[in-house]
């Protein structure tokens, strides 16, 4: 329902300016996040996904399809900087495969909270914390192995994954206080609001 997103064309408008951008997304403006976050979209954008469901060993489900197929993002142009007050035009038109993904999958997130979240890891639990708790009705229990696969972390060890995951949830529950628990041999997260 937002002005921002056209779904018809698909087509997301990330802002008339980075300025603009950062306020769709509640970011205080300044610093580095320009040079930052362009990157990060690009890699984003660029990505091909590849989702696997082997929940039954006879049977494989599989999705593949790239986000942005064509994604026009002009904050940057240093030689044709934006004079105040000059909008450009900034936009990505994403794939019908992930729209119907998000359509059928939906993660409740709230952006002031990921707007808080500082690290990596912390955010990418955040995510999956959102999306745990989404409609759950009983505690569910996961093994640090479980997880460990699930988050493909860059770790070789299972201790450092273990250390690295505690901390990301510590950050995580200071601006979303949901109810985890973080065992030696499993985590188990309890029905809480997205």
């Amino acid at each position: 329902g937002d002005d921002c997103w056209n779904p018809e064309t698909r087509t997301l408008n990330l802002g008339s300016s980075f300025r603009d951008f950062l306020r769709l997304l509640n970011v205080n403006v300044g610093g580095r996040q320009l040079k930052v976050i362009k990157p990060q979209f690009e890699r984003l954008f660029r990505c091909t996904y590849q989702i696997l469901n082997l929940t039954d060993p006879n049977q494989t489900d599989m999705a593949a399809f790239v986000v942005a197929p064509r994604v026009h993002i002009d904050w940057l142009n240093e030689t044709k900087p934006l004079k105040r007050g000059e909008k450009a035009d900034n936009w990505v038109t994403l794939s019908k495969e992930y729209v119907r993904m998000l359509q059928d999958s939906p993660v409740p997130v709230d952006l002031p909270t990921v707007a808080k979240i500082k690290s990596p890891m912390a955010l990418d639990v955040y995510w999956w914390l959102t999306k745990r708790v989404y409609n759950l009705h009983e505690p569910v229990t996961i093994t640090w192995q479980q997880l460990y696969r699930q988050f493909g972390s860059d770790t070789k060890e299972l201790w450092k994954f273990k250390q690295n995951f505690k901390d990301a949830v510590a950050e995580v529950v200071e601006v979303y206080p949901c109810r985890i628990t973080l065992g030696p041999q499993r985590v188990t997260v309890f029905p809480n609001r997205t």
